[in-house]
């Protein structure tokens, strides 16, 4: 069963989404809908009726909606498949794989990948959902070398209020022991326990003050148990401060924000978000995340190494110190979030996709 609100005609543009809820490639794709607005396009939100948060985020602004009454994610592809097959007009921008598959076959449609395909059965799936497909957009350079003929369109984050830059001291406050900090979901994959290693070495050696401030939530099942236990027996070295609202939270309380990634990303937000605000970084290789980096700015651990990772991080903790070092770090990063990352920059590059599906610029429907 499906259920449309707020528009009458059909749209031109379509934006399925993978997921109900909001992550990261949802956002993207809510950012697809607000872009076609802009240049006109009549365009509706496809996603699941449960969970809301895709249809709660796009109604609150006004735009349609076509709501997909299924249970879980089998059910959701399957009445997708069933709504396509029987609206057939309009482009359909396929925000994750989910979408893709359900449109097997569908020669109008942009297929747009948020993640590296795990083992045999995405990659082929992804293989097929691509055929007839008007375009294939992945994140970074990193995921179009493992999806050929995929055209790369960055993601982008919002800067940081200015006031807190501002209220953000330029050195590392006398009374305030060298302190990292940590973003994202807490599982062994994103590098939580090598990080947690990492912080144990450096305390046995160069940095018996050193602190961890951690941010995220624990996902349900996996290896959850088993990180949450080993965050707890870290002690007071590690302060854990559950779900933020908004990166700044965290920011303000360390000097190095450690991306320590064991499994390979396909972007690396949460490193662009770190740009944005001048804070200095640390990542590991894992998958994308060393070209979010500025060119020659930037401290680069071998991933799932807690070793190599300690030492990254003591070197980084060192050069920081250096008023004239950490000056230009910060600089260089935020200009890489400028040229490369920033809202404007990342709206011009897809408005110029968008325009080649703008029928009223001469471009296909």
């Amino acid at each position: 069963m499906t259920t449309r609100t707020g528009q009458s005609a059909p749209a031109r543009l379509y934006v399925a989404v993978n997921n109900g809820g909001l992550g990261g490639g949802e956002l993207m794709a809510l950012e697809v809908a607000r872009e076609a607005r802009r240049h006109g396009i009549p365009c509706a939100v496809v996603a699941p009726a449960r969970p809301a948060g895709v249809l709660a985020a796009a109604a609150a602004e006004g735009m349609p909606c076509v709501r997909i009454h299924a249970a879980g994610r089998r059910g959701y592809l399957l009445r997708l498949a069933w709504w396509r097959a029987t609206h057939r007009e309009g482009l359909l921008w396929c925000a994750g794989l989910v979408p893709a598959v359900a449109a097997l076959g569908d020669r109008r449609k942009v297929v747009h990948l948020h993640k590296l395909p795990e083992g045999w059965a995405q990659r082929v799936l992804t293989r097929a959902a691509r055929l007839g497909a008007r375009l294939t957009l992945v994140p970074s350079d990193f995921l179009a070398r493992h999806v050929p003929g995929a055209e790369v369109l960055p993601n982008w984050t919002l800067g940081p209020d200015p006031a807190d830059l501002a209220d953000r001291p330029s050195q590392r406050p006398a009374d305030r022991p060298p302190t990292i900090g940590y973003l994202g979901r807490l599982t062994s994959a994103k590098g939580v326990l090598d990080l947690l290693a990492a912080v144990e070495h450096l305390a046995d050696s160069t940095r018996p003050d050193v602190r961890l401030v951690v941010a995220g939530e624990p996902l349900y099942g996996g290896d959850a148990d088993e990180v949450c236990r080993a965050l707890d027996a870290a002690g007071d070295r590690v302060d854990q401060l559950g779900r933020v609202n908004a990166p700044a939270d965290l920011f303000a309380r360390i000097d190095l924000l450690v991306v320590p990634s064991r499994a390979p990303e396909s972007f690396g937000l949460v490193v662009a978000e770190a740009l944005a605000a001048s804070m200095p970084v640390v990542v590991t290789d894992a998958g994308a995340l060393p070209e979010i980096l500025p060119p020659g700015h930037g401290f680069v651990a071998r991933a799932g190494n807690p070793s190599d990772l300690a030492a990254t991080i003591d070197r980084a903790l060192t050069a920081l110190a250096d008023p004239p070092a950490r000056t230009s770090l910060t600089a260089a990063g935020r200009r890489r979030w400028e040229t490369s990352y920033a809202p404007g920059v990342g709206r011009g590059r897809l408005s110029t996709i968008l325009s080649r599906f703008d029928e009223s610029r001469g471009g296909a429907s």
